[in-house]
């Protein structure tokens, strides 16, 4: 859940998977709410795209990146943001970092800290294939990174990563039943010596 005095925002590497994430989040957050008889406040479901028009479902609402303050000062302003989710492309993550900024220089101040831990625009931040985003690249969807959440998930699935974190583990367990074999042989040398002087 993006819990509710602040925003979820979630990345993904395009924008048909922006789409998937969010109509599966909504659709499985739907379900518990149905069951929750306390809360009764209605879901904003945002897929945040570039600046071509895409049409709105019943979970889910497009709207376009310039559009991204807009919302979140009219959802801030009703007192409903925490409700609100926000779903982004990677490559569109730079241009929502830059509506994010323009949001909390409107309600915060134009000094207030964009990396403000103590109180963080969003509640969770979710990035997938976050490897895409890291890196020594100026590339303006490097600026998702800055976005800060009190809670933040990130994804990556490197099959280089993968293999090389595979290799090295293998490389410690052998290492380590190599000082256990030492270990013991040391024992049952020192048993052996013990046995031998009585």
């Amino acid at each position: 859940r993006g819990g509710h005095t602040r925003p979820l925002c979630a990345m993904a590497p395009a924008i048909h998977l922006a789409y998937q994430m969010a109509t599966t989040f909504a659709m499985v957050e739907r379900a518990e709410v149905a069951n929750d008889d306390t809360d009764n406040e209605e879901r904003h479901n945002y897929v945040v795209t570039s600046d071509k028009a895409r049409a709105s479902t019943p979970l889910l609402r497009s709207i376009k990146n310039d559009q991204v303050l807009g919302v979140m000062l009219r959802h801030h302003r009703a007192g409903n943001l925490g409700y609100c989710r926000f779903f982004t492309t990677v490559q569109g993550a730079g241009r929502f970092w830059n509506q994010v900024i323009d949001f909390i220089r409107v309600t915060r101040g134009v000094d207030a800290r964009l990396d403000d831990d103590a109180d963080p625009v969003f509640e969770t931040c979710i990035r997938d294939e976050v490897h895409v985003m890291s890196g020594a690249s100026d590339a303006a969807w490097t600026l998702g990174l800055n976005i800060h959440a009190r809670w933040t998930t990130s994804f990556t699935a490197t099959p280089e990563m993968e293999i090389s974190s595979k290799a090295r583990i293998r490389e410690a367990l052998a290492e380590e039943d190599r000082r256990r074999r030492e270990e013991q042989t040391g024992d049952e040398e020192r048993d052996d010596e013990g046995e031998s002087e009585e």
